[in-house]
């Protein structure tokens, strides 16, 4: 049996009554090693079948014109797609059913943050939110008996179609019972332990997308076809289990460090990156390093003026590249050897700066210090096909010349033009064990800094006066990084939560700061997008 019609006067039809068809069919799924839109499209009809997320015109209305109105394309109570502006979104009543993809295509899909069912909605399909990346909230009108709130979760009043999940916590059993998971359900939760129903079958566009915070994904047999993204950007998960013939959507398991071990066959870059078992000193050695040899020679060929570094991999670095010190002569060519390399930890996410230095020739004794981050490391299956990338070059001369600071660190100033333009352009910090750091800050022309050091070291406030204004930003020393570091950042700051006043911080702990704006006292959680105002 290759097509099914169910009759209009049909009310119900049971899971059972299509799994033998299903059963008794050649296998059309692909190996998770694979990706078959088309077959996945088969199937997710299948499904909707069994839902009786029937096509959403009545037998022989197809032709009937879709009602346009404050941006809703509706037909014969079918909501087919949303073209408004609104952030917050009610569906009109009237309308019993919204379709697959029907806020897909709208331009500002990404900024929807709530959709509210009206009373007459009974029917929902698993992607009908695809594309709604920032939805905050699903609300549900009193009078509807088609949806209800229960286990942590909005979905269908039988448990089959679980909506959006609403709990806390960080661990979340998916109840008995849930057939289908909706796009987005659980986007960006930050559940460290999903446990997941025996009998699920679908799982919806990006439904656990960006949920970093997971470290396994054990998917029951059950499971026939998971969709576009789904688990995207679960960049934590290191262990878990997918049925071997399930349908996947494109870039189901995109970084994803257990799926790609899986495809590799042997332990991928970044699960070893995640589970810190291999460290950036090593990985640079594993990795491709004809690809970073080049990098530098391009960038020494800058130096020498011998070439622009455009359409270089390390053109961005180059780009900015500072003015090479005067006396400071450059090698020939480069070979691993002649490189140094310092562990700077990889941090949460696998992909945090590696330094690499470069002695250079001449008086005073300069080097050349090159950032580097591996490149994609969800990309690539094996450490051969690995690249770092240099993002930024700087030079430093004698650590001698630094000045004791705190925990372990020196500090040294670096002036403009070095000619004493009495303007401070940038903070090296050098620590005990080898480590460089070069400070956030050195794109401004700044006056004066002011420096506060966390209890353990790790982190760094750094006052400056840029000439119209105090600012304040976090440099962080063991390979993390905040937005809050970033100039226009800044000026933001200043500009919405009042003049920042400088000379008033004090560290809690490693990520929380307090200080002093206009308008009072504020606490600034660096894990926090904003500060909180205290009064």
């Amino acid at each position: 049996m290759t097509k099914t019609d169910f009759l209009e006067a049909v009310g119900e039809v049971g899971e059972d009554a299509v799994r033998e068809c299903l059963e008794a069919a050649p296998r059309r799924g692909a190996r998770w090693t694979r990706i078959v839109p088309a077959v996945a499209a088969a199937c997710a009809a299948i499904v909707c079948g069994v839902l009786l997320w029937h096509s959403p015109f009545p037998s022989g209305q197809e032709g009937t014109d879709p009602r346009e109105a404050d941006g809703f394309v509706i037909r014969n109570g079918v909501l087919l797609a949303y073209e408004g502006e609104a952030d917050r979104v009610t569906i009109p009543d009237g309308v019993t059913e919204i379709a697959d993809g029907a806020f897909r295509e709208n331009a500002r899909a990404a900024q929807i943050t709530a959709v509210r069912l009206g009373a007459s909605v009974v029917k929902v399909g698993v992607n009908a939110f695809a594309g709604l990346s920032a939805l905050e909230e699903i609300g549900i009108a009193e009078e509807n008996g088609a949806f209800a709130e229960r286990d942590g979760m909005l979905c269908t009043a039988d448990g089959t179609l679980l909506l959006r999940y609403v709990g806390e916590g960080t661990e979340y059993a998916i109840p008995e019972g849930v057939l289908y998971i909706a796009a987005h359900a659980f986007q960006d939760a930050p559940l460290e332990t999903v446990t997941f129903p025996d009998g699920l079958l679908l799982i919806g566009c990006y439904a656990f997308a960006d949920c970093r915070s997971l470290a396994r994904i054990d998917l029951p047999a059950s499971v026939a076809q998971i969709d576009e993204g789904a688990f995207s950007g679960c960049g934590r998960a290191v262990d878990g289990s997918v049925p071997v013939d399930v349908i996947l959507g494109r870039d189901a398991f995109s970084n994803v460090p257990f799926f790609l071990t899986m495809l590799a066959g042997t332990t991928s870059p970044l699960e070893a990156v995640v589970r810190g078992t291999v460290a950036p000193s090593e990985a640079i050695r594993l990795s491709d390093t004809a690809a970073l040899l080049t990098q530098i020679g391009e960038i020494l060929a800058f130096y020498g003026g011998e070439g622009t570094g455009e359409g270089s991999f390390a053109y961005g670095a180059i780009a900015e590249a500072p003015p090479l010190p005067e006396g400071a002569v450059l090698p020939e060519a480069v070979t691993m050897e002649d490189l140094s390399f310092t562990d700077r930890g990889w941090g949460k996410t696998g992909v945090y700066d590696m330094q690499i230095t470069l002695p250079l020739g001449g008086a005073p004794t300069v080097s050349m210090v090159m950032e580097a981050y591996l490149y994609a490391p969800g990309a690539v299956l094996y450490w051969k096909d690995a690249s770092f990338r240099i993002a930024r070059v700087y030079f430093t001369e004698d650590a001698e010349a630094a000045a004791p600071a705190a925990a372990g660190w020196s500090v040294v100033f670096d002036e403009a033009g070095r000619e004493g333009a009495g303007l401070w352009t940038g903070i090296t910090f050098y620590h005990e064990d080898g480590r460089i750091v070069r400070c956030a800050h050195g794109w401004d022309s700044v006056t004066e800094y002011r420096l506060t050091f966390s209890p353990d070291g790790t982190r760094c406030a750094v006052e400056y006066d840029r000439g119209d204004a105090w600012c304040l930003g976090v440099q962080a020393l063991n390979g993390d990084r905040f937005e809050v570091s970033r100039s226009d950042y800044v000026e933001y700051l200043n500009r919405y939560f009042g003049a920042y006043v400088p000379g008033a911080l004090a560290w809690e702990d490693e990520n929380t700061l307090r200080g002093q704006n206009e308008n009072g006292a504020f606490s600034w959680d660096l894990r926090e997008v904003y500060p909180t105002q205290l009064g």
